[in-house]
Order: structure tokens, then sequence, then C-alpha cells
């Protein structure tokens, strides 16, 4: 039996490191869709399963609930994720840094996104920044240049301001999986070269899915 590898080539994923920040609905599907376009991934992320992430998720055995999510996306997903249990910072850039080609953000709070910010303008690391809570999604696409990540701090704001809403709608997984795609469309140009200008980011996608 012959396997047709149709995106081999194409998007170059291959010897490409993602280091992923968050494996929660939108990291999650971002994983499982770039392990299959090649990519290795870095998973960080210090939460543990739990029950309601099965319906918003990749995840789908309750067995696994209590374990750490990374740890079952390895798992899930295969021997191209590691998977780092623990809270995003700064070291792990200082340990991985030279393997990694994209920072994607898939976290749920503005204090880890400005520390995600920090660090990829610290290491000139492209990032990109998903934003999924129902029945809203937003990308943000940004350069590995300090003044690009300088102009990304600007759409950041307090988690005081934030706005509380449901992450558990029966829409949620659907929004999360559509946010991925995309955001997984524009980590391929970031890593080939493409220039993707920060300021236009929030134009390219802004999903409004409201149930009537």
């Amino acid at each position: 039996m012959s396997v047709t590898l149709r995106f081999d080539g194409i998007i170059q994923a291959k010897n490409r490191t993602i280091m992923l920040v968050g494996a929660g609905a939108t990291g999650s599907w971002f994983a499982a869709m770039a392990a299959k376009q090649g990519y290795d991934i870095i998973a960080i992320d210090d939460d543990k399963l739990m029950i309601h992430n099965i319906g918003t998720s990749i995840y789908n055995d309750p067995a696994d609930i209590g374990k750490y999510k990374v740890e079952v996306l390895q798992k899930m997903i295969g021997s191209n994720v590691i998977a780092i249990p623990e809270k995003f910072s700064k070291k792990h850039l200082d340990e991985w840094g030279e393997y990694v080609d994209l920072i994607v953000s898939a976290v749920d709070n503005m204090e880890a996104r400005k520390q995600i910010a920090d660090a990829a303008e610290e290491y000139f690391k492209p990032l990109i920044d998903m934003r999924v809570h129902y029945p809203y999604a937003m990308i943000y696409v940004v350069e590995g240049r300090p003044s690009a990540v300088r102009k990304f701090r600007e759409t950041l704001y307090s988690d005081d301001e934030a706005w509380e809403g449901e992450c558990t709608r029966q829409n949620t997984p659907f929004l999360a999986a559509m946010a991925a795609s995309i955001a997984l469309k524009y980590a391929s140009f970031q890593i080939r070269g493409y220039a993707v200008a920060a300021l236009d980011v929030e134009k390219m996608m802004m999903t409004e899915a409201r149930e009537e």
C-alpha cells in the first residue's frame, strides 16, 4: 500500500517546530492539524483534563480526566509532540528557542499573552495568538520583529477587563477548530517567511456565530 503525503513539499513542514502554549480547545485542535502536516510541536500547559474539556477539544477518553492535557495530547498525536506539563515562562525558550520557528498562543488569559509576547520579542520569534470565546474568534499574526510585537501589545488589556462568557457552549468546538485551521494557514506563511502585517491581523478573521 502506498501513502500519498499531500502536504509534503507544499508547506515544508518537516523539521519545523512550533511552540504551542495552551492545550485546551483551540490548542488541541491546532496541534492535531499541525501534526498531520508534519510539524513538530512543543506543547506547554500545566492544566489537567477536566470533564468539560471532553466536549470542546479533541480529547475523547474519560479515562484521561485528571491527567495533564499535554501528556494526553502526546499520547493521542504521537512522537512529534514534546509534552511539557508546566506553566509557560521564558525559560522554555531559553531551553528550546534554537529549535522553535514559531510560537502559537492558545491561552485563556491576558497575563499569559503578555508573557508570551515578551518572550517572542526577546527571541525574535513570530507569534500567532488565537482568541476564541463564544461567539467570537480572532487571530493575531505577529512577525518576529520587536516593532511588530510592540504593536501586538496594543491589543492586550488586563484580565479584569476581559469579558466573561461561557466557554462550554455547544458551538465552541466548531469555532475553536475553525480558528485553529486558519491559524495553521498563517503559521505556514510565517515559517516560509511571507510577511503578514500585525496591523491587518484583526481583519483576517472575526467570526460571529449566533443562535437564533
